[in-house]
């Protein structure tokens, strides 16, 4: 009897516990502040995106002084455990705005914010069913990376192999490489998680391809394909998409990366926000990337959207048609999509990123 008394007090304290803080979470409410809810993967594979974001929002509260608060989730970048943190941070949140990235996270979130009538900015990401609460900010959707590769492959290349990780980056990015690419591909290959690609890498050059395409999430073994690749002596062409120009990637793969074709977002340095721009630069350098870019971008709309006491829909984002943001306009589309028009197919010439077509460094 006493053991079982002890076991529901236990319980009872535990349930507690996690009603209090979600309490405490939601008691900054007095401020009178919009709270917004980053949804960040703060731990887990992919921790970095998460603190590059964290750095800029942290970096936008300390400037701006915006009429909202941050409240900030671990999302650990899998969707059933953010779908748990969300609801345990914002059980007694009404209509919360959400900033989040990765687009399983996001859609696992719609029907909970839905629910609260909240609403979701959702950044670096695009597939996210276009219900009337949450709006994607995107400046590098696969279709947009794969029409700036494909007229080079199909003037330049017959066959191709191609890396891809299984997961949102590497089958969204496959789907649209089979799209633009039918005849041409002659090996498909798995990334592994495992860091060890060295199987990988000879079942695609047994294919004996003209040019290698990687793509998929910027792990370890996304890396070490490219090392491997120039291990082998590889002499064909070797692409890959925007993950590749990650500041926090690309010192990774070191001289491997020499003559790799890839796609980049260079930030607007004149315009309307040229002064942002400069302050950006000057508090981040080369480390300043598009997912952090997109995050500014949705933090100004959120502030713009707050202080001209606008509603939080899709609706009120069409009619505003162009953002000129630090990242290039952004194009607000139907549905909840948006499209940024910024990148640029580059390759590395001695250790620095230069344009393709022009063959001038940036």
């Amino acid at each position: 009897m006493i053991k079982k008394l002890l076991i529901c007090l236990i319980v009872a304290i535990c349930l507690f516990a996690v009603g209090y803080n979600a309490y405490q979470s939601e008691k900054q409410a007095t401020t009178g502040k919009q709270k917004v809810y980053a949804m960040l993967p703060l731990s887990g594979l992919y921790t970095q995106f998460g603190k590059d974001i964290k750095s800029v929002i942290e970096w936008y509260m300390a400037n701006k002084n915006p009429p909202f608060e941050i409240v900030y989730v671990d999302s650990q970048g899998e969707p059933a455990k953010a779908l748990t943190a969300f609801q345990q941070k914002a059980i007694y949140a009404k209509e919360p705005i959400v900033l989040s990235a990765f687009a399983p996270v996001g859609s696992v979130l719609v029907p909970s914010i839905k629910e609260k009538k909240g609403f979701l900015f959702s950044i670096s990401t695009v597939g996210i069913s276009s219900d009337l609460n949450n709006f994607q900010i995107v400046s590098r959707s696969s279709s947009d990376i794969i029409n700036l590769l494909a007229p080079y492959v199909q003037k330049n290349f017959k066959s191709i192999a191609i890396f891809y990780s299984d997961d949102e980056y590497g089958l969204r990015e496959m789907k649209a490489m089979e799209k633009s690419f039918s005849g041409r591909i002659h090996k498909e290959v798995f990334i592994p998680r495992n860091p060890d690609v060295r199987i990988e890498v000879l079942k695609a050059l047994d294919s004996k391809p003209e040019a290698v395409i990687v793509l998929g999430s910027p792990t370890t073994a996304y890396v070490n394909i490219f090392k491997e690749l120039k291990n082998h002596e590889y002499q064909g062409a070797i692409l890959s998409n925007s993950n590749f120009t990650n500041p926090n990637v690309l010192p990774l793969i070191g001289k491997a990366a020499e003559n790799v074709i890839s796609a980049a977002m260079f930030i607007e340095t004149e315009g309307p926000h040229t002064e942002q721009v400069k302050a950006l630069k000057a508090a981040f350098g080369n480390k300043l990337y598009y997912i952090m870019a997109e995050a500014f971008e949705a933090l100004e709309i959120i502030n713009y959207t707050l202080n001209h006491h606008l509603p939080f829909s899709q609706e009120t984002y069409q009619k505003l048609g162009t953002w000129k943001g630090v990242s290039g306009d952004i194009q607000f589309l139907e549905n909840g999509k948006s499209s940024i028009k910024s990148y640029v197919l580059i390759h590395i010439n001695n250790g620095k990123i230069v344009p393709l077509e022009k063959g001038e460094e940036k």
